[in-house]
């Protein structure tokens, strides 16, 4: 049995509508949960920037693979 773990997903990609929503779906789907979540728009660039920290069993190759629908950056470490 796997046991519970903290990480920290980031997210980096030009800004658009849904982008929250999109991403923290794909974590409900995986059964993680959100422990803390934070986001922000640099306006002058038009870039989207979210840190997400997630507690839950993971499978990275997984939820790094669906993530990538959102067509963004991920870093997804062990905090």
């Amino acid at each position: 049995m796997q046991s519970t773990q903290r990480k920290v997903l980031r997210t980096i990609c030009p800004d658009q509508k849904g982008l929250i929503a999109r991403i923290t779906n794909i974590c409900y789907k995986h059964e993680l949960n959100i422990v803390q979540n934070n986001e922000f728009v640099d306006h002058r660039t038009g870039r989207f920037f979210m840190r997400t920290e997630l507690e839950g069993i993971f499978n990275d190759a997984t939820l790094l693979g669906r993530s990538g629908t959102a067509r963004c950056q991920k870093d997804l470490c062990a905090s």
